[in-house]
């Protein structure tokens, strides 16, 4: 079983469609410039950009990026390719 320590914060979504993250959190997962917006099953998850879907799936995924047309991912969950746990 893996304990996962979460914080709620609330926010804002405006009319042109901007969330703000509180300072604090940006600096503290060095939320600059560009991020991965992942979609989950219960909402959405924003990380940092780290070189990429490709370096990161690489990882856990084989893949031959250069000729691969569409990658199928529906039976992977986000927990098993971030922590390897199935």
């Amino acid at each position: 079983m893996v304990m996962v320590m979460v914080m709620v914060i609330e926010g804002r979504v405006d009319d042109q469609g901007r969330l703000v993250i509180p300072k604090d959190i940006r600096e503290k997962w060095r939320l600059k410039g560009e991020v991965d917006i992942v979609e989950v099953d219960d909402g959405v998850l924003i990380r940092p950009k780290k070189g990429g879907w490709k370096n990161f799936l690489s990882k856990k995924v084989k893949v031959d990026w250069d000729r691969a047309v569409a990658v199928s991912l529906e039976k992977v969950s986000v927990d098993e390719l971030m922590f390897g746990e199935s």
